[in-house]
């Protein structure tokens, strides 16, 4: 029980408060509305700690007020997060604050001597993890622990790790920060003491999306872990092509992501690179009563419209030049491209992404016109326009900053397309190159819908295609076409967390085949061999059912799960040693725990153990044999053991 709660009851059970106030308290105590606010009072009670003042979004004088009502009500010490350098300097005339600017955070009122109930120890793979792991400590410290810092001491150097093994050893909780891979948490759980009575392995992980900041604090208790050694959750962006893709569709989805502020930040930046005569705009859109972002690319003013069917520049305007030139009109090369992709202030990811969008594009368009990339040429005008698109996707994508992106299968739309070159089917044949090796469909829309463009930047960015994987949404965007269609033009964008995948860390999601026979006529020992012979060629699992068969006969059916690999292999190893005529197979999807096999030291010795872990279950079994020579030479019992462990 915390200690606001036990001073209360305390004070009715010695008469110094009476029952009335102290249910009057209780009454009243919950929240104070401020109108733009409702100041939770009893956070305190409930959970020990006041509650924490999100920053970012919020005005100066509101925070102050938020501040005011909480210390007018003993709460404290009061702890802001995302507070620029404009917002503390307004709070640090009124209060007593401490403003730490690396992890934009301040403290209100003094903070608690450490509890002493232990060490802390916040970790970082990289120095530009530091902002992430200050905020970390400093809310540790305000709630009263003591804190241990290590930074830069990612495994990349994993000398740098191993020099600080006495922290590890000695922390009762310890902080990961570090990149998508989960590398530093995973060693670092690795190296700690994973039996320790009050170990915590914990993994703190920041992706910024706007005003969005997400963490993700993992924790393991006595007997229980919850994925501490690299079964981090991910993550995920999911970008649903049901109406197929173009640049500006991407992008625009990607945008709607955004908060409001940073969006504006967002349209802000993309303005300010100073690609030549063009401007960025966002306009808000609706499609089939759906709100959303439609991007609008302005080149001298003059929006480059989408020819019939809903193409971008980058394909209508794309062609070779065989010799001198007989056009009129200017034209840019993919080298052109790339130089003036370069010269943008652009970040050099984003710079190389960029252009390696292009030299899809480019190098798709040099095989349909079966001439070298230097000979294909872009109209200067629709460059602009595409460069823009591709420019601003790729400069969300990233400041976005999923650890994954997938896609749905991509809409390609049908039919036939008419351009520069005459009437082409859908997709357009630079279209089609670029997509292959990606799931594609026709759909019911008598139109194109995935430009060339839209084509390179999933190509590019996406890292698998297929359904929306299991994920917790937190954003989502929808990124307008410009054309009207009876089914929503969008793309849409799901932001949120997913489970990795079976091998990623522990726990995932893997498919499987079963195999299955129904056998009547078989003896006993045959079918018992049949078994053992399927364990010892690779099957997962293989057991028996009793079965009651044609004219009430017992019967038995074995069955086998397996890798798909190993289906045929396995299916021909039932037929020839059992009586059946046929084996039945089906997929199978299922959840799996991660296993691990190791050795844990006892007063006994050492005690082989088999561990499993996944989905926040974690189970530890003692190797059977090994456990009953202990309990028999000890006197103890097998309980005895698996509960020491």
């Amino acid at each position: 029980m915390n200690s606001e709660a036990r001073r209360l009851l305390e004070g009715v059970r010695t008469g110094v408060v009476s029952v009335d106030d102290a249910l009057l308290k209780l009454k009243t105590a919950p929240f104070d509305d401020l109108g733009y606010a409702k100041v939770d009072l009893h956070r305190t009670a409930r959970q020990g700690a006041a509650e924490v003042i999100f920053g970012e979004g919020k005005t100066a004088p509101q925070i102050a007020g938020i501040v005011e009502s909480m210390r007018a009500a003993g709460q404290g010490p009061v702890i802001v997060t995302r507070l620029d350098a404009e917002k503390a300097a307004y709070l640090g005339a009124r209060f007593p604050i401490a403003y730490h600017e690396t992890a934009r955070l301040a403290t209100v009122g003094a903070l608690p001597a450490p509890s002493g109930a232990g060490t802390i120890v916040i970790a970082t793979g990289g120095t530009s993890d530091i902002p992430v792991a200050e905020e970390a400590a400093l809310t540790a410290e305000a709630l009263g622990n003591a804190v241990e810092r290590l930074y830069d001491v990612g495994v990349a150097g994993i000398h740098r790790t191993l020099a600080h093994m006495d922290d590890l050893m000695q922390a009762t909780a310890i902080v990961a920060v570090a990149g998508m891979e989960g590398a530093l948490a995973s060693v670092i759980g690795g190296l700690a003491d994973p039996f320790g009575p009050a170990f915590y392995a914990q993994l703190l992980r920041e992706r910024r999306v706007g005003r969005q900041h997400r963490q993700w604090l993992r924790r393991r208790i006595p007997g229980q872990y919850d994925q501490p050694c690299g079964g981090s959750l991910m993550t995920t962006l999911y970008l649903d092509c049901g109406m197929g893709a173009a640049g500006d569709m991407i992008g625009a989805a990607l945008y709607d992501l955004l908060d409001d502020d940073a969006r504006a930040d967002a349209l802000r930046a993309l303005n300010d690179l100073g690609i030549p005569q063009v401007r960025f705009e966002a306009e808000r859109a609706a499609k089939c009563g759906i709100a959303g972002t439609h991007f609008r690319v302005t080149v001298d003013g003059v929006e480059e419209a989408p020819a019939d069917g809903g193409l971008d520049p980058a394909r209508t305007r794309a062609h070779a030049h065989g010799g001198a030139s007989h056009h009129h009109h200017a034209h840019r090369s993919l080298a052109d491209i790339e130089r003036a992709i370069a010269d943008l202030p652009l970040p050099q990811a984003v710079a190389s992404d960029a252009s390696a969008v292009f030299a899809r594009i480019a190098q798709a368009e040099s095989t349909v016109h079966g001439a070298p990339v230097d000979q294909i040429h872009f109209h200067e005008v629709g460059t602009f326009d595409a460069v823009a698109d591709v420019v601003a996707a790729s400069y969300l994508f990233h400041h976005i900053g999923a650890d994954r992106i997938v896609a749905s299968p991509v809409n390609v739309g049908r039919g036939t397309v008419r351009c520069a070159h005459g009437i082409l089917p859908v997709p357009a044949p630079a279209t089609a190159l670029i997509l292959r090796g990606i799931p594609t469909y026709a759909g019911t829309v008598a139109s194109e819908l995935c430009t060339p463009t839209g084509a390179a930047l999933l190509a590019h960015f996406a890292s698998s295609f297929g359904p929306q994987p299991p994920m917790t949404v937190m954003r989502i965007g929808y990124g307008m076409g410009a054309k009207e269609f009876a089914q929503a033009n969008c793309v849409r964008a799901l932001l949120g967390d997913e489970v990795p995948d079976f091998g990623a860390g522990p726990g995932g999601t893997e498919e499987i085949v079963e195999l299955s026979c129904n056998i009547d006529d078989d003896t006993p020992e045959h079918i018992a061999f049949a078994l053992e012979l399927l364990l010892e060629a690779g099957a997962r699992d293989a057991f028996t059912v009793p079965l009651t068969m044609k004219k009430s006969r017992p019967g038995t059916m074995l069955c086998a799960l397996c890798a798909p690999a190993d289906r045929d292999r396995l299916a021909r190893l039932m037929l020839r040693h059992t009586a059946t005529l046929g084996v039945r197979w089906k997929p199978c999807g299922r959840y799996a725990l991660a296993r691990e096999e190791g050795t844990v030291d006892t007063p006994w010795g050492p005690v082989p153990v088999k561990r499993s872990s996944g989905f926040g279950v974690t189970r530890v079994k003692v190797e059977h044999d090994r456990a009953a020579e202990i309990a028999r030479a000890h006197g103890l019992t097998l309980n005895d053991i698996e509960a020491f462990l």
